[in-house]
C-alpha cells in the first residue's frame, strides 16, 4: 500500500503516477494493472503508467472512458478491472466510516502521515485476527437430521 500525503487537499489524478512509482520502487516492477475512479484519470498519467511498463490502466467513469481505447474498455479484462475497483470501496468505506481515516485529529504533515499509518496498522490488524477467526472455526455440517 501506498500513502502519499501532501498539503492542502490537491486533485487526486495529480497522484496517480507517483503512487505507481512508490510500488514500482518498493516491489522492483510495475503493477500488471492499475485501476482507479474517476478521480485519477489524466491522459497524460494513463500513458506514462504505459511507458513506466504498466500493462493495462483502467481508469472507471465517463473521463476514464474517454481517454481509453474503445476496445480495451470493452474488454473483458476492464470490465473485471472496474467491478474489482468497485469492490475495493468497501474498504476505504471501512477505513472512513469504522477507522475514522478521514476524522483527524492531529496537525501537520508528519503528525497526520503517523496517525493515518496507525488507522492502517489497526485495520490490518483486525482483519488478521478475522480471517484467523475464520479459519478455525469448525466447518458447518449440512446434512439431515432424521
Amino acid at each position: 500500500m501506498s500513502l502519499l500525503i501532501d498539503e492542502g487537499n490537491g486533485a487526486d489524478s495529480k497522484y496517480l503516477v507517483p503512487l505507481v512509482k512508490d510500488v514500482k520502487n518498493r516491489t522492483g516492477a510495475p503493477p500488471f494493472l492499475v485501476s482507479t475512479d474517476d478521480g485519477y484519470s489524466s491522459k497524460e498519467g494513463r500513458e506514462e503508467l504505459l511507458e513506466m511498463g504498466v500493462k493495462d490502466v483502467s481508469i472507471s467513469g465517463s473521463k476514464g472512458k474517454k481517454i481509453t481505447p474503445q476496445e480495451k474498455w470493452d474488454s473483458e479484462l476492464y470490465h473485471q478491472a472496474r467491478r474489482e475497483r468497485s469492490a475495493v470501496e468497501s474498504l476505504i468505506f471501512m477505513l472512513k466510516h469504522s477507522y475514522e481515516f478521514g476524522r483527524l485529529k492531529r496537525r501537520g504533515l508528519d503528525a497526520v502521515r503517523a496517525e493515518l499509518l496507525e488507522k492502517v496498522i489497526a485495520y490490518n490488524f483486525c482483519r488478521m485476527v478475522f480471517i484467523k477467526k475464520a479459519r478455525t472455526r469448525a466447518p458447518v455440517s449440512l446434512k439431515k437430521v432424521a
